[in-house]
């Protein structure tokens, strides 16, 4: 492999478009440069941007590889210079190449390529890996193979949860009426530990979803039939037949019931009594292991030698890896069953899956015949750029192994062309971080040699254009540790480029590691993490306050800390709950982005209104949201008088009605668009509506110049979504609303950094590709720290599975009595590969991590079993010879710094101070939003959410029923406003339309559940003998749902004041609370929830606004009916 010094004239120059390429590009050292130079100098060595195909992983990395392009070929055309240096540059690889190879064309001028590119850049073939084999599969969808049904579209999450329903309960309706083999499996699987129709269904599905990993083992030979699925034994008692371990059991282990007392003697006899009945060996293990059938009687330990001990615990680690076969091959031939029937229902449905779509496309490559489908894929493609290449599959680098071949044999359909096609991939193994997705680091090692004996040469990048040398000499020293090397294989030094002889960024920086937080009084883990939230926030304070340096590769010169320099990364997103309460609690704006989601952009809820409208005209709920919003732009003195009329009229009257007779040119707008349904698409009616509201530049005027900006580059992305998505169904406007949904949750889709100086927070997956002059690691001790037991029980299914070793699928037991026993030497084997897999995760993370900074970094962790280890890793390799300091009082740990001269800043880079708390200052009016946004912290009871698991079912029930939660009590909220206002609401009408946006479908059943706790929740509400009184002696109309903007430091957060009464003594503030899931006792709630802190902002707000002296809050419980005074 050729290292990174490259030089432009170098033939292994990664920008010579006359060979062929495999770049090992380490973090920071510009993959998305060299991929988009790569495609300029293509095009100007003749190639045509028609022909080259370029893959990457994810949406947000093909529109950045996209943009990156078009920039850079803009740069060359307005840049004579650069031009030029490219013309110099690709007439040296022309005349190197042109003696070796014959009949290449000389290039064109640099600048004639660029407007090439810029001409053709609508047509570019810049895709994700799914969209490439997507449409291969739906041009050819014979030559796919009979699991792909014509037409097809992609399955969403909430069709696939109705898939596996529907086929489990299929499933059970087959059995029901046969005598055969599957009735007497599914018998046989609930005579099993605790087994139920829900364990079933997940594990049908799990083996489901890993299909494209059997379908792999299947082709390289190393699964043939479900027994190779098996777990191995490696005890003397393998070999043993049922009969001889039941013998030996009788001879050798019935004998010790002298050494045991009296309890445990009773339980030992009647063990042996069982097992003598019907010789079930794990009935025989409850008479010697306590604690889930995994711990020895303490008679055991005690009386019994080590030698002794050990081998009971072998025998019974046999006879347990037995029945765990003996359950895996019976859940492996219900499968078959169950597949079928689930395939059965998918095709009649025209459904498919992103698997059944790499499926096919492999089937296109390897079939015999689809020379047809081949010869339309290389007529039009000479060239191939992969990004991203570690986190490939076994599968798709077969795929991409064979478009290699046919290009790299010259007998591409291209190479009389003038350029013979080319291959280009680039990726790094240390980066590697899904291999839950089926990506392997080591393919981009496999794929390097496997090019290299056709032609392709292998470069490594090593020089970095993000890091500082300070930073990398610390990464250097943690990743080239004798004892992290194999970890890290193909780990080499690091360093920062240079440009006319200087670093890109200057060799300053400081790394900081904190003590962990360890449980000394009795702490839980939650307590320690608030403890560790408020030290990152004191940290930040002072890290502002004492002006730590920053380099800025703009100015080219440091300057202070600002907020949005830091880059808070977790593992998991739970991390983030406390840091956001102490985030909220010192006004330090922050932003998360995990929260960046498309649907929770204001501009984006106001087109899915749009939508509303034009389904549904009088949806009061759409129009009001559009008369507020930018497209219309209707004031809050204009909405305020058409909810007087309304009340007035002396019939019902819609919004819609009454904008039509006060704001005709606004309601005319709307009505046109209305009458354009079935003439125009709905990409095209929402066009013509932007175009009549001018909603780019207002949106821009509403939101401000940066969040405007976004604002209006997510209104044209809808319209490309739009346009250009699959619709589902019959292309109604339920059907486009349901498209757009099918978006909720990607991160690539509207994805772009909010303005304005704020935290960055995200989990360390999201980081990829990002940079930030500090980094703030939690977490990064997750999977170092998880002991033997915790990787047992790591997968609920109870299955496991490994890309690198075998047992590569297999079944280790779902619950904790029915896994092998963890001393025994096969359940330490199991573990100790699961280890080593997950220890070289951890550490990519960690590299992941430590390479996203500039600078800084600043690692801290919260004591759980097995902290210790990666604190000493850290501490070890990184502070071998420095003692533990003070870095804020009371806060102790290791820190090393080299900081600029010239930045006056105290001794220390973090030191201790006290920032007064601004006074809270108010209005009644909603601020528009701006650049810097406070989100309301979420629910500290969230259930934990792994990004490195698959669907959990659970976690999936427990979403739905939040969901549902949600939903009522936005609903309860909205119909306890409209009776206590004496204005019109339909509870039905407003259920529908809020269900529009559900995250979830619910069923008829379940909507009428929730409509009638609705209902008795307002009216338990409305019952109140308090509430009553109060409303009776009211001395003026009562404020309901009043917004208020609460100043806070430099940052606003906005709250609703769910209803104020005003009385000539005093003013009461009720706060209504709905709890759908049972109630506890309302005072508890309340100190629970914090309701004291969230009411004292309301007092305050009131005061201000309305001069009152006296103000009275209470908390009115919507499921008892409940009215608790706050004193």
């Amino acid at each position: 492999m050729v290292n990174s010094g490259i030089h432009l004239q170098s033939q292994h120059n990664p920008q010579n478009p006359y060979s062929s390429f495999v770049v090992k590009a380490s973090a920071g050292t510009g993959k998305t440069y060299q991929l988009s130079q790569r495609y300029l100098r293509l095009v100007a060595a003749g190639a045509h941007p028609a022909e080259i195909l370029a893959v990457t992983f994810s949406r947000k990395a093909a529109a950045e590889m996209h943009d990156r392009i078009l920039r850079d070929a803009i740069a060359i055309i307005a840049e004579p210079q650069i031009a030029a240096e490219i013309d110099r540059q690709l007439q040296q690889f022309y005349t190197a190449s042109n003696g070796k190879k014959q009949n290449i064309r000389a290039p064109i001028k640099a600048v004639e390529a660029a407007e090439k590119i810029v001409s053709f850049s609508q047509t570019a073939k810049i895709q994700t890996m799914d969209s490439f084999f997507q449409d291969l599969v739906a041009r050819f969808p014979i030559e796919a193979g009979s699991h792909i049904p014509t037409p097809f579209r992609i399955a969403d999450n909430f069709e696939k949860e109705r898939l596996h329903l529907e086929a489990l309960q299929k499933l059970f309706i087959n059995a029901n009426q046969q005598q055969g083999t599957l009735r007497e499996l599914i018998k046989s699987y609930f005579n099993g530990m605790d087994n139920t129709p829900d364990t079933l269904k997940q594990q049908l599905r799990e083996v489901y979803e890993n299909r494209t990993l059997l379908f792999t083992l299947r082709q390289k030979q190393q699964f043939t039939t479900w027994q190779d699925l098996s777990l191995p034994g490696y005890s003397e008692f393998t070999d043993y037949s049922k009969e001889e371990l039941v013998e030996y059991a009788r001879q050798n282990l019935r004998n010790y019931e002298s050494i045991l007392n009296k309890g445990t003697r009773e339980k030992f006899v009647e063990a042996w009594y069982q097992f003598e009945i019907d010789q079930n060996f794990d009935l025989l293990r409850s008479g010697f292991f306590s604690k889930g059938k995994s711990t020895f009687f303490a008679e055991f330990t005690k009386k019994l030698s080590t030698e002794e001990c050990a081998f009971i615990r072998e025998f019974f680690g046999e006879t347990t890896r037995r029945r765990l076969n003996l359950q895996a091959d019976n859940i492996f031939q219900i499968y078959e069953f169950y597949v079928e029937i689930y395939e059965q229902l998918r095709l009649q449905k025209n459904l498919v899956h992103y698997d059944d779509i790499t499926l096919g496309a492999y089937r296109l490559f390897y079939g015999e015949d689809n020379f047809g489908a081949l010869y339309n894929l290389f007529l039009k493609t000479s060239h191939l750029l992969v990004d991203e290449f570690q986190d490939t599959s076994h599968i798709q680098w077969d795929i991409f192994s064979v478009i290699s071949d046919e290009l790299l044999a010259g007998q591409g359909l291209a190479a009389e062309r003038g350029l013979l096609p080319t291959v280009f991939i680039v990726g790094d193994a240390k980066q590697s971080i899904y291999g839950f997705r089926g990506g392997d680091y080591t393919l981009l090692n496999q794929a390097g040699n496997y090019l290299q004996q056709r032609g392709a040469i292998v470069v490594g990048m090593d020089k970095s254009w993000r890091t500082s040398d300070f930073m990398l000499e610390k990464v250097n020293l943690l990743f080239s540790a004798q004892q992290n090397c194999d970890k890290l294989p193909d780990y080499s030094p690091h360093s920062t480029a240079t440009v006319n002889g200087f670093p890109i960024v200057p060799n300053y920086g400081s790394l900081t590691l904190l003590e962990p937080l360890m449980k000394e009084n009795q702490e839980n883990t939650e307590e320690l993490r608030q403890q560790e939230a408020q030290n990152i926030v004191a940290i930040i304070q002072n890290w502002i306050e004492s002006e730590l340096p920053v380099y800025d590769k703009t100015a080219k010169k440091h300057r202070p800390l600002r907020l949005d320099d830091i880059g808070i990364l977790y593992r998991r997103k739970t991390r983030m709950l406390e840091l956001e309460k102490q985030f909220i609690l010192n006004g330090i704006p922050y932003a998360l982005e995990e929260r960046r989601g498309y649907f929770l952009r204001r501009e984006v809820e106001d087109v899915l209104q749009f939508l509303h409208f034009l389904a549904q005209p009088d949806d009061d709920i759409a129009v009001a949201t559009l008369i507020r919003s930018p497209f219309l732009r209707l004031s809050d003195a204009n909405f305020m008088g058409i909810l007087q009329q309304r009340q007035e009229a002396e019939k019902s009257l819609s919004f819609f009605a009454i904008l039509q007779m006060q704001y005709p040119e606004a309601a005319s707008i709307l009505h046109e668009c209305r009458n354009k349904l079935g003439s125009l698409s709905i990409a095209h009616i929402l066009l013509f509506f932007f175009e009549k509201t001018n909603a780019l530049a207002a949106y821009k005027l509403a939101f401000g110049k940066a969040e405007g900006a976004l604002a209006a580059a997510n209104l044209q992305q809808i319209i490309q979504i739009l346009g250009t998505g699959s619709v589902p169904e019959n292309g109604s406007i339920r059907d486009y609303e349901r498209l757009l949904h099918q978006y909720r949750g990607i991160d690539e889709t509207g994805n772009v950094q909010l303005a304005g100086h704020a935290v960055n927070m995200m989990t360390m997956h999201k980081a990829k590709g990002l940079e930030f002059p500090v980094v703030i690691l939690l977490e990064g001790e997750s999977a170092l720290r998880m002991d033997d037991k915790a990787r047992m029980k790591k997968n609920g299914t109870g299955f496991v599975k490994s890309l690198h070793h075998p047992p590569h699928f297999c079944y280790k037991g779902r619950k904790k009595e029915e896994r092998l026993p963890e001393e025994s030497a096969l359940a330490q084997k199991l573990v100790q590969g699961i280890n080593i897999e997950e220890e070289r995760e951890s550490m990519r993370l960690l590299y992941v991590t430590m390479t996203r900074a500039q600078e800084h970094v600043l690692v801290s962790c919260v004591g759980t079993p097995g902290t210790e280890s990666f604190y000493s890793i850290l501490q070890f390799n990184l502070f071998p010879e420095a003692k533990s300091v003070e870095i804020l009082p009371g806060l102790n740990g290791y820190q090393i710094a080299e900081l600029p001269e010239n930045i006056s800043m105290s001794q220390q880079a973090i030191k201790s101070a006290e920032k007064p708390v601004s006074t809270p200052e108010f209005s009644a009016n909603k601020i528009k939003e701006s650049g810097i946004r406070i989100v309301q912290p979420s629910s500290s009871r969230a259930s934990e959410f792994d990004e490195e698991r698959t669907w959990d079912d659970d976690l999936h029930d427990n979403l739905r029923d939040k969901e549902k939660s949600r939903l009522a009590g936005v609903i309860i909220h909205t119909g306890m406003a409209a009776t206590v206002a004496k204005t019109r609401w339909n509870l039905e009408h407003s259920l529908k339309n809020e269900l529009l946006s559900a995250a979830f479908r619910f069923s008829n059943v379940e909507q009428a559940e929730l409509k009638k706790t609705i209902a008795d929740q307002i009216a338990n509400s409305w019952k109140c003998e308090k509430l009553q009184s109060l409303l009776a002696a009211s001395t003026k109309p009562p404020r309901v749902e009043m917004p208020f903007t609460h100043l806070h430091g430099d940052s606003l957060i906005n709250g609703v004041i769910d209803l104020v009464i005003f009385h000539a003594d005093c003013c009461w503030i009720i706060d209504y609370k709905s709890q759908t899931g049972g109630n506890t006792g309302a005072r508890d709630s309340i100190k629970e929830k914090g309701y004291q802190r969230q009411l004292s902002f309301y007092r305050r707000a009131v005061a201000e606004l309305f001069n009152y002296d006296n103000i009275r809050t209470a908390v009115l419980y919507s499921s008892t009916g409940d009215f608790v005074e706050m004193k």
